[in-house]
This record gives C-alpha cells, structure tokens and sequence, in this order.
C-alpha cells in the first residue's frame, strides 16, 4: 500500500496517540514512522520507543532521520536561548516538518502529522497558528496540496492520556522524559507533566465511581 501520511515521532505520549488517533482515518499500511536525531539527550531512547512501538502496531519499519544538532535547548545540552522555556529547540518543528515533508513527497505522500500538543504549554511552534502558517508555506513552495495533521492539537496533557486510555495505547511504550538514562529521572518537565496528568485522570475516575 501506498504511504499515506508521514508521521513525526519522538516516541512520547503525544506522538504515540496521534498514531492511534490516526489509526481512525488510515489504514495502518499506509503510515508511515519519522524519528528525527538532531542531538538530543534522550535521543537513544526515543528511538526505541519508536522501535517499541512500531512493532506493537504492526507498522512497516520506522525511519531514522539524522539531522544537523539543533542548538539553543536543555534538551540538547546547550544553553537555552529562551530562559523562561529552557526545554524549547529553536526552530525544531520547522525543520523537521520540512524535511518530513520533503520525504512525504518523494513517496507520493501530501501528508505530515504531528504530536504536536498546544494545550497546556506556551511553546510558539506547536499552537494552531503556527502548524496552519507551515502548512500553507508547504502548499506555495512545494506546489502541492499538502497537508499538516495535528491529531492531539487543541488538547491539554491530561485530555492526551484521557484520549489515549480510550483509545487503548501501549503507555509503557512511550519515552517522555528529557533525559537518556535506563530509567525516567521523575523530575524532568516531561516527567512531571506525565505523571500529573495521570494522577488527574485517576483522580476523577475515582471521583466518578
């Protein structure tokens, strides 16, 4: 079958319920995985988690893009630029759309998706606004009918896990923390955001019982 949409993962929560979300439009033929490696910590550790879950779906084996070390993040074990978001990677999803989108096309693909989450962070290049901006300059330099799908776009990190548990997915599949150790250091943002998001979702599912 041919590839019908490229999907942007770094193997975490919100990337792994924009596959299962994605899983309601597409056959699972025809997604295909993008890992992109631009020097990040947990980098390694992603991968497997990509790996992990390509083979729980059944999905045809991901691909590894090797970019360029991106600068200005933690994530990257630099200095960052912006102090008040020092996780945020200058102009990361540009580059990795881009360059998504450039291997979509070659496969005859005019789609990208995207964990993206924008609901509860204040990270300038997952909001809506952005995603439709690069969307539109894909369609004008490309000169084709592209397409940028944010499966999880509007939702909040506890409307993440309450879709995903809906949806079913591997959670102990998923690499949300910042760091590349064996095990998640419990203190990273996407640590914390994780398990405060699941303690949320447990805590209203015993309010409702």
């Amino acid at each position: 079958m041919n590839t019908e949409v490229v999907l942007l993962t770094g193997g975490g929560m919100d990337s792994l319920v924009a596959l299962a979300a994605l899983f309601q439009e597409f056959d699972r033929d025809g997604i295909l995985l993008l890992h992109a490696n631009y020097g990040q910590t947990a980098g390694p550790r992603e991968w497997e988690a990509v790996l992990a879950q390509a083979k729980h779906y059944g999905l045809q084996h991901p691909i590894e893009m090797l970019l360029l070390t991106l600068y200005g993040s933690t994530m990257t074990g630099g200095e960052p630029v912006r102090p008040d978001m020092p996780h945020y990677v200058p102009n990361r999803n540009m580059i990795l759309i881009a360059y998504a989108a450039a291997a979509a096309a070659r496969l005859d693909c005019h789609r990208v998706a995207g964990g993206w989450q924008a609901g509860d962070t204040s990270c300038p290049d997952v909001q809506p606004q952005f995603i439709h901006l690069v969307e539109r300059a894909l369609q004008v330099g490309m000169d084709m009918p592209f397409r940028v799908l944010s499966p999880v776009g509007p939702l909040t990190k506890y409307q993440v896990v309450c879709l995903g548990s809906g949806l079913k997915v591997p959670w102990h599949l998923a690499w949300s923390c910042f760091e590349g150790d064996e095990e998640p250091c419990g203190e990273c943002l996407g640590c914390t955001r994780r398990e405060l998001a699941f303690k949320r979702r447990d805590n209203n599912a015993e309010a409702d019982s």
